[in-house]
């Protein structure tokens, strides 16, 4: 099948009502059908429909059960594209204009496409395309793929500007603007033309695409890089979400996968909150915790329920990585920054802080005494622990920490593991509808703990 080729395909999550979010920087033709199989196929024997004018329309070959060949006409009877196959290898491919002139033809063995304008005259070229006098091309370049779809490929002076697509009822699928050979905006349509996705693009890049759904849901997703230093990790870092009623989404969403994880995605306020996969047994495979709906910290599993990695996020981009073995033994630590991952030794490193407390999200109630709409109230207090010392209480509502807001755990745990041990925080309380100061010095995580898996 030819279709269009996509430099990049990101992002890809599924929930239960049919929310499907995806991104693809579409950039040419490529074969997609490459097989030639299909569902419902004849073993062997032709397949014809017709025109209405009784001319054919289309004919497919099978044999034992692969497509051999597959042809489409226009209505005076003209051709209009045919794909050949071999023993289910795609050979080769043709798209014809109404005069009979090949507009398009994709080889197997070749590396891209050769196209020719509409006076049949070949051109040269990848994606900036010239004449076979050497000049550059302007002008409209149009083919059809094996699902009977249209491609337009417009360009002005060599360079793509607008490239398109079409259902074969006529109803525009999708179309891609470019800027100086760079896909600056690309936009998709469902077959009853309703608006689907659009993407808009920095530096040829998806920066940020909105969705909407045949429910009446929307979203919006910020795209970013996963790792720093990584140029290849592009991916949706931050994904909003509108009920049907255009309120924030609050809910949980399926985000099963493909290799029998069960998944579930927590939503609070449109933003993710957090999102755990899980092995078929039931024991905890992965959980992110998000903070503003930004990645802050990803935790692994090994299936024996030991932890195998954590990885520790800013504003979705990976800055850290630690690795335990199935035995719980500390494997190794890298911190990621612009020059890219570097290993350290975290024997020679001070020891991460620890507070010692467990917190959950105050009600709307508790957070107004205090002129707040978000709170963490302070769930237990660890014995001996730092958090004891400052006379922290369960019931406490946890404002502040050296000045900076906290309302969700891991914000608060962000903010403590920012400090190593030794270091005096200053936190202020909400308790009995006053704001307390209390100061406390943060220790080492006891030693039951490994340090990067403990509470704040």
């Amino acid at each position: 099948m030819v279709t269009i080729r996509c430099l990049l395909s990101v992002g890809i999550s599924r929930w239960k009502n049919g929310f499907i979010l995806f991104v693809m920087a579409c950039l040419g033709p490529l074969d997609h059908f490459a097989h030639g199989e299909r569902a419902n196929s004849p073993n062997t024997g032709l397949q014809i429909t017709h025109h209405s004018n009784g001319q054919k329309a289309e004919e497919t070959e099978w044999v034992k059960g692969r497509m051999t060949r597959q042809t489409f006409w226009y209505p005076d009877g003209q051709k209009k594209f045919e794909a050949i196959w071999n023993d289910g290898d795609h050979l080769r491919s043709t798209s014809f204009a109404p005069n009979g002139n090949k507009t398009y033809e994709e080889e197997r063995g070749k590396d891209f496409p050769t196209y020719w304008d509409a006076d049949g005259q070949p051109l040269t070229g990848r994606w900036d395309l010239s004449t076979s006098e050497g000049r550059p091309f302007t002008g409209i370049v149009a083919h059809y793929d094996v699902q009977n779809r249209k491609h337009e490929l417009e360009f002005l002076h060599g360079k793509r500007i607008r490239q398109s697509a079409w259902y074969p009822d006529g109803t525009k699928a999708e179309e891609q603007i470019y800027q100086k050979g760079k896909a600056v905006l690309n936009t998709r349509w469902d077959k009853r033309g309703q608006l689907q996705s659009e993407t808009s693009y920095s530096h040829g890049l998806p920066a940020r695409q909105r969705t909407w759904h045949s429910n009446g849901e929307r979203g919006e997703s910020e795209y970013g890089f996963s790792t720093r230093g990584d140029p290849n990790g592009l991916h949706p870092i931050r994904i909003q979400l509108w009920a049907a009623d255009g309120q924030p989404y609050n809910g949980s969403r399926d985000t099963s996968d493909t290799f029998r994880h069960r998944g579930e995605t927590v939503y609070r306020d449109g933003l993710r909150s957090i999102e755990t996969f899980r092995y078929e047994n039931g024991q905890r495979l992965r959980e992110t915790v998000f903070q503003d709906g930004y990645a802050a910290r990803t935790t692994e599993w090994h299936p024996n329920g030991q932890q195998s990695q954590e990885m520790e996020y800013e504003r979705g981009s990976m800055t850290r990585v630690t690795r335990w073995n199935e035995q719980g033994e500390f494997l190794d630590e890298k911190v990621f920054g612009a020059r890219g991952p570097q290993s350290i030794d975290r024997r020679s490193a001070p020891s991460p802080a620890w507070l010692g407390l467990l917190a959950e999200p105050a009600t709307p109630t508790e957070a107004r005494q205090f002129g707040l709409t978000k709170a963490l109230k302070i769930k237990t207090v660890e014995a001996k622990s730092p958090a004891e010392t400052a006379e922290l209480q369960p019931g406490d509502l946890l404002i502040k920490v050296e000045g900076r807001p906290v309302d969700n755990e891991a914000s608060l745990t962000l903010i403590i593991e920012s400090f190593f041990s030794g270091s005096r925080v200053k936190l202020e309380i909400g308790r009995s509808g006053k704001v307390l100061i209390r100061f406390a010095t943060l220790v080492p995580a006891p030693m039951r703990d490994n340090p990067r898996r403990r509470s704040p």
